[in-house]
Order: C-alpha cells, then sequence, then structure tokens
C-alpha cells in the first residue's frame, strides 16, 4: 500500500542513540548494506597523500585479498598495483573491477 502512495523506502536500521550529534543528517544504513556488510570492517583512506598510501601497503602485507575499482592503472600509478603489491604480499589475490565506462569501449569502440 506504501509503495502505492509513492512513500516506499528501504528498510533500514535506526542511527544508534550514541551516534555523534554531526551525523543527525545522515541517512540510515539500509538493510541490504548491513546485510552484506555484515561483519566487515571499512575505512577511508587518502591516497593523495603518502601517508595513505603507507596505511594501504601496510594492510596489503597482510590481507588475503585486494579488491579495487579504480580506473585501470590507477592504483600502479600509486605504486599499488599488482607488481607492487605481490612484492609485500605473494599470497595475495589482487582483484581489479572494470568499470562500466572501460566495457562500453571493448564492446563499443571509443
Amino acid at each position: 500500500m506504501l509503495l502505492c502512495l509513492g512513500s516506499w523506502h528501504p528498510p533500514s536500521a535506526p542511527l544508534s542513540e550514541n551516534a555523534p550529534a554531526e551525523s543527525a543528517h545522515l541517512p540510515p544504513e539500509s538493510a541490504y548494506f548491513l546485510a552484506v556488510n555484515r561483519n566487515k570492517r571499512s575505512i577511508t583512506v587518502n591516497l593523495k597523500k603518502p601517508e595513505g598510501v603507507k596505511i594501504i601497503r601496510e594492510l596489503v602485507e597482510r590481507s588475503d585479498v585486494l579488491v579495487e575499482n579504480f580506473v585501470s592503472g590507477k592504483l600502479a600509478s600509486l605504486g599499488l598495483g599488482w607488481e607492487d603489491c605481490k612484492k609485500y604480499n605473494e599470497r595475495l589475490i589482487y582483484a581489479s573491477i572494470t568499470g562500466m565506462i572501460e566495457l562500453w569501449d571493448v564492446f563499443f569502440g571509443d
């Protein structure tokens, strides 16, 4: 019934009562986000700063898998391409997800 009225929203979890006041304007997390990211940890790293690249290198050393979705060659230009990362962790599984624009070029040309 709510869907017909145009007021349907994805199910979400309410913001925590302990959330900082600065986050009051943010929407609650969707149930989908909570389900697919259960037990995962995340961080935000500024790769434009040497300290950010260093943090990723340290994570690569102790990680099993690295999945990235940057434009092709971007991480390599930062010293975080496959050839670089395998020096820090030879068991690392390195996955690069191709963006849609690159697929467009493959199938339809420039």
